[in-house]
């Protein structure tokens, strides 16, 4: 599970919740979380600050799974 899905969950929003609060799809947040996009820093710098995540684990999820690649 990707640290964006565990920060989520942990703080228990919905995909929906969360995308509104960053200003995002729900569809983005949900690629996000499966690694097949990347956010951009912009949204990177939000989702960093409501979630309490790291900048690098949220442009980096890879870092945390090694054995997972992210799609540009």
């Amino acid at each position: 599970m990707s640290p964006l899905k565990k920060a989520r969950l942990a703080r228990e929003m919905s995909i929906y919740q969360l995308a509104d609060h960053v200003g995002v799809s729900a569809a983005s947040i949900s690629r996000m979380e499966r690694r097949l996009q990347c956010p951009s820093v912009a949204t990177a710098a939000k989702l960093s600050s409501l979630l309490g995540l790291t900048l690098e684990q949220i442009l980096l999820p890879e870092a945390a799974d090694p054995g997972k690649k992210v799609v540009p």
